[in-house]
């Protein structure tokens, strides 16, 4: 079994986050801000985020629902979104006006 490191999976404060969402609505990458927003609120991993289809996101009644994951239950968990990220995922949306169900939310 390999050593614990320390030194990774610290929380980043309120000033860093605020940077790091300033600097992903600046970058050329228009599918960054929505990626990380939706990253930060609901702790969800990259591919897990990269890989959601619409049908998935539930505007309407704020939440998503993310499939089997590395977790011990193993459960298609439902989420709910909290203002910020419903927010984000309604302006993203309305990028897509064609979007269909099976279309990957990361666009």
């Amino acid at each position: 079994m390999l050593p614990e490191q320390g030194d990774i999976g610290r929380k980043i404060s309120a000033e860093e986050e605020w940077l790091l969402l300033r600097e992903c609505s600046n970058s050329r990458s228009r599918g960054l801000f929505p990626f990380v927003t939706l990253a930060i609120e609901t702790g969800a991993r990259k591919n897990v985020i990269r890989t959601r289809q619409w049908k998935w996101i539930n505007l309407a009644n704020a939440c998503i629902q993310f499939g089997k994951d590395k977790t011990p239950s193993r459960t298609d968990p439902i989420i709910p979104l909290n203002r910020r990220a419903l927010e984000t995922l309604k302006l993203w949306a309305q990028r897509f006006s064609d979007r269909e169900p099976e279309h990957c939310f990361s666009g």
